[in-house]
């Protein structure tokens, strides 16, 4: 825990919430495991998104897509597809860091059904969501020609939605 010093009496006194030091190494465990993890997650994404690109299958779901015949559409679902496989190829991945990990460190409550409920309500109102920042950038792309910085400050509010908003719910 925390140790305070007195400057009168050169004595010492705990912090109102005292740690126990098995607990505190067991944290400090857990953010050096968060460190290492966030960096192999990025290399790990890129490498199965990378194969979902270089095998095609993204083609072939462009194709899928195509069952829509409207352009809103189409983007709608190719992208409710991409999060899909995306969910998939990433599952046993997320079911070992936010399921297996938090409860081997004591921050997991709910048992393994519950956990992954909420994990499949998230990628549902990802795929209902998705559609408002892509349409945004697909208009763009196609009728400006400074898109990207058109894009970078109206995803500001989806920005904050996500972050502000988001967690609550």
């Amino acid at each position: 825990g925390d140790i305070n010093a007195d400057s009168d009496t050169g004595e010492t006194k705990s912090s109102l919430y005292p740690m126990d030091p098995e607990r505190k190494a067991q944290l400090i465990e857990y953010s050096q495991f968060n460190n290492i993890w966030r960096f192999v997650e990025f290399f790990l994404g890129l490498a199965l998104m990378s194969l979902v690109l270089f095998t095609g299958f993204s083609a072939k779901m462009r194709d899928w897509a195509q069952i829509a015949k409207k352009k809103f559409l189409i983007l709608w679902l190719f992208s409710g597809l991409l999060l899909l496989v995306d969910f998939l190829l990433n599952l046993p991945f997320t079911i070992y860091r936010s399921f297996i990990v938090e409860s081997n460190f004591g921050f997991m409550n709910q048992t393994f059904m519950e956990w992954f409920n909420e994990q499949l309500i998230s990628l549902g109102l990802s795929m209902l969501f998705i559609i408002v920042p892509l349409w945004f950038l697909y208009k763009l792309i196609q009728e400006k020609k400074n898109w990207w910085a058109l894009f970078a400050a109206g995803s500001i509010p989806f920005i904050i939605f996500i972050v502000v908003v988001t967690p609550i719910y």
